[in-house]
């Protein structure tokens, strides 16, 4: 079950439990229940029912991207050649502040954050091609540039080109993962970690003396599939790595934590 205010979304495996949380709730108080989820909080949900008894559910946030590009007046046929949320080339941490007015900035950072605050929406909830991307912008809201806020809006366009994109469960094990990986997925349970070690600005040398404070550190991701994207998260490291082994053994330490919370609320539930 997940509750946020005033929404609650339910799942079992049981009509009769189902049933019978119905009937508990509301006796509580006045309770409206909409059957089968199809939206939950800007989450479009899509089912699909096989013969063979498995289940497949999509989830999207197509309506809440198209809300986004139309409030940026992003034009769809200017946007066939944005393959991906980053362009390439174009590294954000090596971007230059610009002198600009105080009342000009304010009027930027306002703009951009509220640009970066649906781009983090999207990217945690089921745009996980967007991790990077927002990790590494997020980093500037309090003092963004005019290009800083390009590279958002790139990363708009790309969304503006994938709006039906998102995530995917299914009770049977994934097949297309296990093809990508060459090799069976025996548990239900896969995590992977990696990491771009040192400076992204490869104009840095990551063997500098004197490296910048906070683009110095490397970028880590994990992502944890249970039968979908269960969890994922692309970040920068909190200290700088002296070598590309050390960076990867920060980035795997990320991965166990969520990894070891996972197995106590499944032992909590005694699954």
């Amino acid at each position: 079950m997940g509750i946020y205010v005033d929404d609650i979304i339910n799942f079992s495996a049981s009509d009769t439990v189902d049933k019978t949380f119905e009937q508990l709730l509301s006796s509580l108080g006045q309770v409206d229940f909409m059957g089968q989820v199809s939206l939950f909080l800007g989450t479009e949900f899509t089912w699909t029912h096989h013969s063979d008894g498995n289940l497949i559910v999509i989830l999207t946030q197509q309506s809440f991207t198209e809300t986004l590009i139309d409030s940026l007046n992003i034009q769809s046929n200017h946007i066939s050649h944005f393959f991906t949320p980053y362009k390439s080339g174009q590294c954000i941490d090596s971007v230059k502040h610009k002198d600009m007015s105080l009342k000009d900035r304010d009027e930027l950072r306002l703009k951009y954050q509220s640009l970066i605050g649906s781009l983090n929406w999207l990217s945690i909830t089921t745009r996980l091609d967007l991790s990077t991307v927002v990790s590494l912008l997020v980093q500037h809201q309090g003092n963004p540039s005019p290009s800083h806020y390009e590279a958002a809006l790139y990363a708009t366009k790309y969304l503006a080109n994938t709006e039906t994109m998102g995530i995917s469960f299914s009770s049977s094990h994934c097949s297309v993962l296990q093809l990508f990986l060459h090799f069976p997925i025996e548990n239900l349970i896969l995590s992977m970690a990696d990491v771009n070690w040192g400076p992204q600005d490869a104009s840095i040398s990551s063997s500098k003396q004197d490296l910048p404070y906070f683009v110095s550190q490397s970028m880590s991701a994990f992502y944890i599939d249970l039968l979908g994207p269960l969890h994922w998260m692309s970040i920068r490291e909190k200290v700088t790595a002296a070598s590309l082994a050390e960076a990867k053994i920060y980035a795997t330490d990320e991965c166990i934590k969520v990894l070891l919370d996972l197995v106590q609320i499944m032992e909590f539930f005694d699954l």
